[in-house]
């Protein structure tokens, strides 16, 4: 069994043509602009939509564990649910959904497949992003065969902040690997993410020895952690030195701030607006004068 937390139809920025993205839990990485922090245990995630909720309290009478208290406001504590979906199925508001499920290979195929004429006409396929997929090395591993099985063109995205073993078995499944450089400073990423950025430079290695030409390095630009200091120039120039061609600038969005709330997490970057593809042109003149394939977005 995998465990999964979402899976997304017609997507189109995560690799060619028209794809279906499929979100792996789990990862290492703890970064604070994060979009998806439902990912980032293993188990099933409880979300809850202030907005929908009315306040009644059914969902804490009806938990087994008292993790729900409703009085003054709603509040829920994580160490203590056991995800055993009451509260969910007690909500007629709908306010409660939970972000996590296990499911075998075959099943998330079976998913995949409903598009399979969109991927033909395209030229898309399977991208299996997260968390961090490699992890759950295992599901990963079966999920790809079966899609090579099925002809399916193959993308991972990946921070790289997981293992070499992981890694190298995987990597002749994965048709395009969409690699995440989020700092060019080991101590400030280590500080900000919890990521070993030794790790992450040796899965690099991996990749600018055996497929230089199936990665497409992608650079987030976060205001406060990277886009200031000429970090995003020091990114693009390890990106030329690995020896790789193609890298896109993703500007920082908000989009995220909705999942922390529904989390009961305060978002660290509330403050910050998004970033327009303006504010990142001088880093792409920058990569493109350097020899390299640099777009913004991706």
């Amino acid at each position: 069994m995998t465990e999964i937390f979402n899976i997304e139809r017609f997507a189109t920025h995560d690799g060619p043509g028209i794809r279906t993205a499929v979100f792996f839990k789990g990862c290492g990485m703890h970064c604070p602009w994060c979009a998806n922090p439902e990912s980032w245990g293993i188990r099933p995630v409880l979300m809850h939509d202030a907005q929908k909720c009315s306040g009644c309290g059914q969902c804490a009478a009806v938990c087994p564990v008292h993790a729900i208290q409703v009085s003054e406001q709603w509040t829920e504590d994580p160490n203590l649910c056991t995800a055993c979906h009451r509260c969910e199925e007690s909500c007629l508001n709908d306010a409660i959904s939970f972000a996590g499920e296990s499911m075998t290979t075959e099943e998330i195929m079976q998913e995949v497949l409903k598009d399979l004429d969109y991927y033909q006409r395209s030229g898309g396929g399977l991208t299996v992003s997260g968390g961090e997929a490699f992890l759950q090395k295992d599901g990963l591993i079966e999920l790809l065969e079966l899609a090579h099985q099925n002809g399916l063109h193959t993308a991972v995205e990946t921070a790289g902040f997981c293992s070499h073993e992981a890694f190298s078995e995987t990597m002749p499944l994965i048709d395009l690997f969409l690699f995440d450089m989020k700092h060019a400073d080991a101590e400030v990423l280590r500080t900000v993410t919890g990521a070993d950025m030794k790790i992450i430079n040796a899965n690099l290695e991996i990749l600018a020895q055996n497929c230089p030409e199936r990665v497409i390095i992608r650079i987030p630009v976060i205001p406060g952690f990277n886009r200031e200091h000429d970090i995003v120039l020091r990114i693009l120039d390890k990106v030329k030195s690995y020896g790789f061609t193609r890298a896109d600038l993703l500007p920082y969005h908000t989009l995220a701030k909705v999942k922390w709330n529904r989390m009961q997490r305060e978002y660290p970057y509330g403050e910050d607006q998004p970033l327009q593809q303006e504010d990142l042109k001088q880093m792409m003149e920058y990569g493109i004068g350097i020899g390299l394939d640099v777009r913004i977005g991706g």
